[in-house]
């Protein structure tokens, strides 16, 4: 061992050096330490009172539960509808009858409900006007029966077709009934009976020889009464 602060060495167990004086620390000798080997875990108790060890729960079996036997439905039985009484013979069956509501007031009826109501009551019949149209020097006859006669150039929704730019696809409108035949236009450009202008929503009553102006095209109309036609019958 030597000085820390000269170098000179030291002798054994020597507090200071004998050369410089400076103190020396002691040295202990190292010490041993015994490790025991490791053991395997043993639960406190002795020989005379052994540790009781409660044993291992069995798992319960496993329950799988069984599918319900199939048991066959009957099929359901039909709804039929009930009997209904059945007179006896020479006896009129019984119906039923519901009150029939009473018709609107005239009073209280638009302008258009009384063109569709008098149009249903005309129904099918026989011509009642013819529009002549001069088509390239050619006449051209357009009959209109009794009810709603459309004019214009939708060829769908007219029975009178009409060419023209000016025309609307639903320009106007004529309903006949065995008294009366009405013009009614539906358009924006509007047209003439006459040379007087009847614009959109007006309706004016038609005569023998009026002349109509749709777009570019005139009509001559030519109405023919009920007693004209028995002469055909």
């Amino acid at each position: 061992m030597q000085c820390h602060v000269c170098g000179v060495d030291l002798p054994t167990g020597a507090n200071a050096c004998p050369n410089c004086g400076a103190r020396v620390a002691a040295v202990s000798a190292p010490r041993s330490i015994a490790f025991k080997p490791r053991t395997e875990f043993q639960p406190q108790g002795t020989a005379d009172f052994p540790v009781p060890v409660a044993p291992m729960a069995q798992p319960a079996p496993l329950q799988v539960p069984q599918p319900a036997a199939f048991a066959p439905q009957a099929p359901a039985a039909p709804a039929w509808p009930a009997p209904q009484p059945v007179s006896p013979p020479g006896q009129p069956a019984s119906h039923s009858v519901q009150p029939a509501s009473p018709p609107p007031s005239s009073a209280t009826k638009s302008h258009a409900e009384t063109l569709q109501l008098r149009q249903s009551e005309a129904g099918e019949s026989p011509p009642r006007a013819i529009l002549i149209e001069l088509r390239d020097g050619i006449p051209i006859a357009h009959v209109l029966r009794n009810g709603r006669n459309v004019l214009g150039r939708d060829t769908d929704m007219c029975n009178v077709l009409i060419p023209g730019a000016a025309v609307s696809r639903q320009h106007a409108m004529v309903f006949a009934f065995p008294d009366n035949v009405l013009f009614n236009d539906v358009s924006n450009n509007g047209s003439l009976v006459n040379d007087e202008e009847v614009r959109g929503g007006q309706s004016v009553s038609l005569n023998n020889e009026d002349v109509l102006t749709v777009g570019d095209t005139k009509l001559l109309v030519l109405l023919i009464s009920p007693e004209a036609l028995r002469h055909l019958s």
